[in-house]
């Protein structure tokens, strides 16, 4: 299909492995709004589902918002989102992480840090 995805996403909501582009982006199914990890191999010519992060069942009924993507040291994705809603107090940030490139996720489950739109960046020491 044609990567509508990668209209309008500033180049740091890309994630380059391995000769792909990959992005978090909400999708719809079984009755609810989702966050799935999408990839391309032509640039974003065209792009395809590669898995959908499930939710912890006590976070069931959340609306995540404003994906990011990260490659951490040792290889695993990290995905961060936040919470929409309209009770301030819960708009916390979730994660879940994948071991095989996007295509399974653990549970999302909180961070325990509130917060606004999540941009994840790999941090190194210096010296």
């Amino acid at each position: 299909m044609a990567c509508a995805l990668l209209r309008g996403l500033l180049p740091t909501d890309l994630l380059s492995v391995e000769g792909e582009l990959l992005l978090l982006g909400n999708c719809s199914g079984e009755g609810r709004i989702n966050i799935a990890c999408y990839a391309s191999t032509d640039q974003g010519e065209t792009c395809q589902e590669r898995g959908v992060l499930s939710v912890a069942n006590a976070h069931k009924g959340i609306y995540l918002c404003e994906p990011h993507l990260v490659q951490l040291p040792n290889g695993r994705l990290l995905g961060q989102m936040r919470v929409n809603g309209r009770d301030v107090e819960n708009r916390q940030l979730m994660q879940s992480i994948s071991a095989d490139g996007g295509r399974t996720w653990s549970s999302v489950v909180s961070t325990g840090i509130w917060g606004v739109r999540t941009c994840c960046n790999i941090l190194r020491e210096c010296g």
